[in-house]
């Protein structure tokens, strides 16, 4: 429900009673909604950071493997 809105509610003795919401202190979707607005307006669109991590991190029992660049021969003991 909404500010301004009213309902209908049933007492336990059957007699039935309209009440006025006047004031809505706390809406969690509201909440969020600002929150990812704020976040969106921060960064570029389109452009989401999943993970970061740090460049030499690796999972646990992952080896390293061999980077190459341009013009980097390995040599005879690479084959």
């Amino acid at each position: 429900m909404a500010q301004g809105q009213t309902a209908m509610i049933e007492r336990a003795d059957g007699r039935r009673e309209s009440i006025l919401i006047e004031t809505v202190l706390y809406q969690p979707e509201a909440a969020r909604r600002a929150v990812k607005e704020k976040s969106q307006a921060r960064r570029p669109h389109g452009l989401t950071l999943v993970y970061s991590a740090a460049a030499d991190w690796r999972p646990l029992g992952e080896k390293a493997g061999m980077r190459q660049t341009e013009d980097d021969d390995p040599g005879p003991s690479a084959a």
